[in-house]
């Protein structure tokens, strides 16, 4: 059982220190004997019918109380009565419960509780997640700054206890700024902060960083984890999808702040919202995230089968909270959710597309086109003044030559079809020039090429007809020796030209010797040449198309050039491109590269893995044993009946089930929610187990906060900023971490959050810390995921197709969010410092120390680099080894060194053997990187 896992034993006991008797006057079931029961006694004797022993029940109050053959589990008031007495603490092995076999046996205490309680009247509740939040008024605490150090500040109050002082300004500004942002806090913000001592310095802080885009983009890493983001596909052959798109999606929609309810509904739904959106088309990649082969990958069926179902075990744990998988092969053993009710929720959404035209993801797919961000001002000013020159150095040249009518054998200037088959069947060398304007991915401007029919021949056009080695929007050519199988040659540009601005393009091709890609006058030499050059061209069938291509067809039906497509020329010979002067040339590649940067974020995205639903709905059976091949009683879409009121219309497809969720009414979603926004600053929530709010997860410590945070949430609209925001200007997070001997003996976990907890950072804020410090951290406004250095034959060492090409100038220094994520082999920095492979999804991230990440942060390609820049900050913008180390310490820990620091620091650095002063501060810096104090959230 998935739920009932180290975790879940740890968290138990964690439970059981905190309620242990005496901690609280009163027992309560659901906090006290619900977890006893559910750990030692549901397996046998809950709401799975088929595994129940004897018949007995003990989830239920009915149960418990029944009589059977004059016997009673639990008679309320009457210990000696009460079977389950008797049997918890019978001394023969045969008689005792829980059996020794089962390796659940009752501890001492947990017996004295049970005593209690049935003599207390043995009283159950409803499970208290089930049952809709309550907004209870706060109770009234000294030092609370906001409704939650009320609850908090009451229950420490309980148990004799009181706030922990409030951490300095250093360290609350270094705190809030890593959960913020996930970065350390720049000299500059230090500064402004430190230095406003008007009432609301702190809270003008708070503002500033959640209006940041990192902000989102911290935000949307813990979401990712959930969604099961992923740059590939997973299984065997874990090849690339182009999925990036919805990452961008949720980074800009956190944001805009996008209310909860409408993040919801685009992601599960937006492709049924009336007139719905490209934007809203692209949210729905969620649910195309998970790990899928390709359409046809057999058994196709099963396959299938696998996606739908992990959809229904992501939807339970991302919005319910609940332990969904367990109920796949049977009647859930500890929570009310049986398999009809399982499988009624897979009817939701087993109604998605997954066959069909262009589904080699296993699925729909779109061709998008990114928005544009607003345009940089320096780059178009940038761009005008090259254009400028550009138009000068031009005037001033001789008159060009003219290319000539020697072998011509044809102009266009509109896409044309060849009425003869037999004309253009060019076997030697050859030429093709034209002048284009376009936004297309994918285009060909001439084509006797039919690899689907087993024609093929030559092409020339843009993105490679969509094949896996073309790149959209680049320039390519294919020539092959025969028809069929390919025999051949294949160029692919490097450049975009699909940028929406004209273009002049060649193609020369020298049979047997070379193939050679121009724009605008330059040659492309940075081309990718696959194979060789053949020394004749096969002859095909296919009429030459100009503007079009064929699949599998007799007349052109593919590839439709959109846009202009004027001055088409073929000639039958290679011709001698001259390229043009020096002094263009430079100016032509300048402006190429300030309008690659323009359009890079609009170029069009083939294939992107969307939802769409099936306009006839399937029949969805119940999966005997879990086996899609054992098919039971046929069941219809629907919610789980525990979590729909008598007389509630039940949800009939995905986008009644969205809003469903997210109609306010629901008494898990908003819980399970505002409990990861705890979490993701406490380290854990106010439900430890924030994927399993059922009954083997672990009571909420502070139950009326966790119902009043849920109910606050709904009410504010579904305002994730805002929520948010209450949680980091509240006293409870702004306590210092110190722990105190008295805190250490009363609240040794911190779950009565007597002070705050140090949290060690995320591998993606180790990374980009490092790189933020040393210097060298690079925005990025989203696009395709990058590729920074990583160990030579990673992926071939593990026997995976594809090679890595490691990315070169500012991609090699951006936000580890961005870092292309290989499902099978994550970059070995991020798999080292424990991030998630996303192949499911991830509510919680696990934490470890090991030697190895020592190793990492010391000797990794980007920690050196970083730390390099950081010596060279140090030297160049402080004058002494003083102010150097104030600086040094500023930038790494937002504070500055003390007395006995800076002794050891800067005797560090005389007593160093290095030959220059630049490597004594290049060591230092790998130091400071290297602290725990570092890579620890304060």
């Amino acid at each position: 059982m998935s739920s009932h896992s180290a975790a879940s034993n740890l968290a138990f006991a964690a439970g059981l220190l905190l309620f242990a008797p005496g901690v609280w006057a009163k027992l309560e079931f659901n906090r006290d004997i619900r977890p006893i029961l559910s750990d030692k006694c549901f397996a046998c004797h809950g709401f799975d019918a088929k595994t129940r022993e004897g018949g007995l029940r003990l989830d239920t109050e009915e149960g418990a109380y029944s009589l059977k053959d004059g016997v009673q589990a639990i008679k309320p008031g009457d210990l000696q009565g009460s079977e389950v007495w008797h049997r918890i603490t019978h001394v023969d092995e045969d008689e005792v419960m829980p059996p020794p076999e089962s390796n659940k046996s009752l501890t001492k205490e947990e017996r004295e509780v049970l005593k209690r309680w049935i003599e207390d009247g043995g009283k159950y509740q409803a499970h208290w997640a089930f049952v809709p939040p309550k907004k209870m008024a706060p109770p009234v605490v000294l030092g609370a700054r906001n409704p939650i150090d009320q609850f908090i500040g009451a229950r420490l109050e309980e148990e004799e206890l009181s706030f922990s002082p409030e951490a300095d300004r250093t360290t609350l500004i270094r705190r809030v700024t890593l959960d913020l942002t996930g970065l350390p806090p720049t000299p500059q913000q230090l500064d402004q902060f430190l230095n406003d001592a008007a009432p609301g310095a702190y809270e003008r802080l708070v503002d500033r960083l959640m209006a940041s885009r990192d902000y989102a983009e911290r935000r949307a890493q813990d979401w990712l984890d959930l969604a099961r983001y992923a740059d590939t596909r997973g299984f065997a052959d874990d090849k690339m999808r182009q999925i990036w798109p919805y990452r961008d999606w949720v980074v800009r929609a956190l944001h805009r702040n996008m209310p909860f309810d409408q993040f919801t509904i685009e992601q599960l739904a937006g492709d049924m919202l009336p007139n719905a959106t490209e934007e809203q088309r692209i949210a729905t990649g969620f649910h195309r995230n998970a790990p899928q082969a390709r359409g046809n990958t057999y058994p196709v069926e099963e396959y299938r089968l696998k996606g739908v179902t992990d959809r229904v075990n992501t939807t339970g744990k991302v919005w319910l909270g609940l332990t969904m998988e367990c109920a796949e092969c049977h009647d859930h053993k500890f929570d009310p959710i049986s398999q009809r009710d399982y499988f009624s929720m897979f009817a939701i959404f087993n109604n998605t597309e997954h066959r069909g035209k262009g589904y080699g993801q296993g699925g729909p797919v779109m061709t998008y086109r990114p928005l544009v961000s607003d345009p940089d001002p320096n780059l178009l000013a940038e761009r005008a003044r090259l254009k400028a020159d550009l138009i000068s150095a031009r005037k001033n040249l001789p008159a060009p030559k003219a290319l000539g009518e020697e072998g011509l054998l044809g102009k266009w200037d509109a896409p044309h079809l060849e009425p003869d088959a037999g004309r253009f069947c060019l076997t030697g060398d050859l030429t093709i020039t034209a002048k284009i304007r376009t936004k297309q991915a994918v285009a060909n401007i001439a084509s006797k090429y039919d690899w689907r029919g087993k024609q093929r021949s030559y092409v020339f056009g843009v993105g490679g007809e969509g094949d896996e080695e073309g790149r959209p929007g680049h320039l390519f050519f294919w020539a092959s020796a025969r028809t069929d199988p390919y025999q051949g040659v294949a160029i692919h540009g490097s450049r975009a030209i699909n940028d929406d601005r004209d273009h002049d393009v060649a193609l020369v091709f020298k049979a047997g010797k070379s193939v050679r890609l121009f724009v605008d006058g330059i040659e492309d030499t940075e081309a990718r040449v696959i194979g060789k050059p053949p020394g004749s061209i096969a002859v095909a069938n296919r009429p030459l198309a100009i503007g079009g291509g064929y699949k599998n067809s007799l007349k052109p039906n593919a590839h439709r050039f959109e846009g202009s497509l004027t001055e088409v020329r073929l000639y039958d010979r290679a011709l001698e491109l001259i390229p043009e002067s020096e002094e263009i040339q430079k100016l032509q590649l300048a402006l190429h590269k300030i309008n690659d940067k323009q359009s890079a974020a609009s170029r069009e995205v083939p294939a992107v893995p969307v939802m769409k639903e099936r306009t006839s709905p399937r029949q969805t059976f119940i999966h005997l044993r879990g086996s899609f091949l054992s098919p039971g009683g046929k069941v219809s879409p629907a919610a789980p009946k525990v979590l729909v009121s008598d007389g509630e219309r039940q949800p009939g497809d995905r986008l009644e089930f969205a809003r469903w969720l997210v109609d306010g009414k629901n008494p898990l979603v908003a819980r399970v929610v505002v409990n990861r926004f705890w979490q993701s600053y406490f380290g854990q929530g106010l439900v430890s187990t924030s994927d399993d709010f059922g009954a083997q997860g672990a009571p909420a410590t502070h139950p009326e906060l966790l119902d009043w945070l849920a109910t606050e949430f709904v009410d504010s609209g579904w305002d994730m900023k805002y929520l948010n925001r209450l949680i980091v200007t509240s006293a409870v997070y702004r306590q210092a971490a110190k722990i105190s001997s008295r805190l250490r003996e009363r609240d040794p976990t911190n779950r009565l959050l007597s002070r705050m907890p140090r949290v060690r950072l995320p591998a993606e804020q180790i990374r980009d810390q490092a790189l933020a410090i040393g210097g060298l951290l690079k925005a990025f406004r989203g696009g395709p995921s990058v590729f920074p250095l990583q160990p030579k034959n990673y992926w071939e060492d593990r026997d995976l197709p594809g090679k890595w090409k490691a990315g070169s100038g500012d991609d090699l220094y951006r936000k580890s969010l961005y870092i292309y994520w290989r499902r099978m082999a994550l970059h070995p920095t991020m798999e080292l410092l424990d991030a998630p492979a996303r192949a499911v999804c991830v509510s919680r991230r696990n934490s470890a120390n090991l030697p190895t990440q020592a190793l990492v942060t010391l000797n990794a390609p980007v920690f050196v680099e970083s730390a390099e820049g950081l010596a060279k900050r140090l030297v160049g913008e402080a004058s002494d080894s003083k102010k150097r180390l104030n600086l040094a310490f500023r930038l790494c820990l937002g504070r500055l060194p003390d007395a006995d620091e800076r002794e050891k620091f800067l005797s560090f650095l005389e007593n160093h053997s290095a030959s220059s002063d630049f490597a004594k501060w290049q060591s230092l810096s790998t130091v400071l990187l290297n602290l725990d104090e570092t890579i620890t959230r304060p």
